[in-house]
């Protein structure tokens, strides 16, 4: 393990040596050696991390031009060439190549999920789980594993749980054994803890955990929750909950664990991506609406909300001086394009939900229905999934005065073609950006607190690697983002640069002729972490990338490219009534 520099851009002095260590730890780690890597007995993977001094200079150097076009041509240079290669290879060299850029991110994180999901599977072979039992020591639910398996592991984290309680003590939350950590959350009367080997940090996992118990309280409400086990302290909830409600939580731990999901990681929504002036025509049509209907007694509507695919806000109607919490949005959200995606262009729903962040101890009444299929997009547009209008209530007999409004609402879109600027929004490419060496990259603002990311474009169409893919990303982000965070979730710094680098030796020994052809490249792995008090910026470069400086003028120029389009790729205030 190479020695670490610690720097900050705001001078802060750092007390804490040891807490820009790799989020990974490479003899703990449960991620398996990858085939042909170069390593110790214990290790995998050689986790190299620095921090990267960015200074500004009270008079910029001139560079002569002749310098900044032998730099470009250089860089073009070394982003045309990938592979190794001899006299056998396409380049005819007759040496082998330093290997350079990739277009490839690498596994460096061989988790140890088993390949089959029976029942019978041993529950240790996972590394990653979640569980919620009541405080009883009755199991509610369990992300994997059968009833006889995780039976008695949920008795010892209810005994765990209760002795912290009967001592009166600060409520227990992790218990760490190298990097594997099971993290504990009380919510009396349910319990809830994660284990995870992942390398997370116990603020995220915490933070999990409440997000699937704000799930349990979206569908019940703490009144309910008080009233069942306040007459039975033995009740239990899995003969309350419907089917539904179980596939909802297998939903929402797939996306958590497997999929490409910042949301809970950031604390944070994403945005779809429109012009300024379609947003603010939708916004101006939802205030009309919303003031021609005479019959619409005043408080009737809440919060309107137009909601695209892949669980982006395009637009909201709320009152001023109140918003709902991005926890309650997301909730919502995967609810609306888990379930409701399969509804007929007339029918609409009428769903009491209790947002827990706005009142956990009641329900408010959404009004659901399909926006009208585009009529100047393609029928490929038309055919995938369909933004979504909600209309939200505190009155449970407000769904016709809502309906009315709905109806004129698309009428109003409609007859402006705002439904076909809706359907032929676009989500942002990595090309769209000219930020070299740059694969993949998370951009946070914070007054906003929403987020940009770019749509993945590096992925087969199958389904199995698509989820492989995305869950690999997803854990480059949370070791960047956790080289920047301390484990209780507090930043290091206010502002703090910071580079994470993986490097794998390659295999030797013999090689097949397609492998001395056309040699496997190098792991060689580097991702940023950039935060200050108006962004968030998490960036993974390509494979053979090591250049800290290009990639920091990249991550610039990423910067300068969201604040030049704010207004198109963030929703700032929407309609206010």
């Amino acid at each position: 393990m190479n020695t670490v520099d610690e720097q900050y851009l705001d001078d802060s002095p750092c007390t804490d040596s040891n807490r820009f260590r790799p989020a990974v730890s490479s003899k703990t780690s449960s991620f398996g050696p990858l085939n042909g890597v170069i390593s110790e007995p214990t290790t995998s993977i050689t986790l190299d991390q620095s921090t990267f001094q960015a200074s500004v200079p009270s008079t910029p150097p001139v560079v002569p031009q002749e310098n900044q076009d032998t730099d470009d041509e250089a860089l073009l240079e070394s982003l045309s060439q990938s592979l190794y290669s001899n006299d056998h290879s396409i380049l005819g060299s007759s040496n082998w190549n330093h290997p350079i850029v990739s277009m490839d991110v690498p596994t460096v994180f061989a988790g140890r999920n088993p390949v089959s999901s029976a029942e019978n599977q041993e529950i240790s072979s996972w590394d990653k789980n979640f569980f919620i039992l009541t405080s009883a020591g009755k199991p509610i639910y369990a992300m994997h594993g059968s009833d006889g398996q995780v039976t008695s592991l949920m008795g010892i984290i209810n005994t765990v749980m209760s002795y912290f309680q009967l001592h009166n003590s600060s409520d227990i939350r992790t218990i760490s054994c190298g990097k594997a950590k099971l993290a504990f959350l009380d919510r009396s009367p349910i319990f809830l803890a994660a284990y995870s080997d992942r390398g997370e940090t116990s603020n995220e996992l915490i933070n999990q955990l409440d997000f699937l118990h704000s799930y349990l309280l979206s569908s019940l409400s703490q009144r309910q929750l008080t009233r069942f086990f306040s007459r039975r302290e033995n009740f239990d909830l899995r003969n309350f909950l419907e089917a539904t409600d179980f596939e909802n939580l297998d939903e929402i731990c797939s996306l958590i664990c497997e999929r490409l999901y910042p949301d809970v990681l950031l604390g944070a929504l994403q945005c779809l991506s429109l012009k300024k002036t379609h947003r603010a025509q939708i916004h101006e049509a939802m205030l009309q609406c919303l003031l021609k209907e005479s019959d619409l007694p005043r408080g009737t509507l809440l919060y309107g909300l137009i909601v695209a695919p892949d669980n982006k806000l395009c637009s909201v109607l709320r009152p001023r001086g109140h918003t709902l919490h991005t926890t309650d949005l997301n909730l919502l959200f995967c609810l609306i394009f888990h379930h409701f995606q399969n509804l007929q262009d007339q029918q609409e729903m009428w769903v009491p939900i209790c947002f827990p962040k706005f009142n956990s101890s009641g329900f408010l009444y959404c009004y659901i229905k399909l926006l009208p299929n585009s009529t100047k997009a393609g029928p490929e547009t038309n055919s995938g999934k369909r933004p979504v209008l909600v209309l939200i209530s505190a009155q449970k007999d407000a769904f016709f005065s809502l309906k009315t409004l709905g109806g004129n609402l698309f009428k109003h879109l409609q007859a402006n073609s705002l439904i076909d600027h809706i359907y032929r929004a676009k989500g942002i490419k990595i090309s769209d950006i000219p930020a070299p060496l740059v694969h993949h990259f998370i951009y946070k603002s914070k007054k906003h607190v929403q987020y940009i990311i770019p749509e993945l474009q590096f992925v087969t169409q199958a389904e199995d690697e698509s989820q492989e893919y995305e869950k690999k990303i997803i854990t480059y982000y949370q070791l960047i983002h956790n080289s920047v965070f301390r484990d209780n979730g507090s930043a290091h710094s206010k502002s703090t640069l910071n580079f994470v680098q993986w490097e794998a030796a390659e295999a030797v020994g013999e090689r097949s002729f397609e492998q001395a052809v056309f040699q496997r490249e190098k792991i060689c792995m580097m991702g940023l972490a950039w935060t200050t008090p108006k962004f968030e910026l998490y960036l993974i470069c390509n494979n053979g990338t090591n250049d800290k400086n290009a990639v920091l003028k990249s991550a610039k120029k990423i910067i300068k490219w969201c604040a030049r389009h704010e207004q198109r790729l963030f929703l700032s205030d929407g309609a206010v009534f």
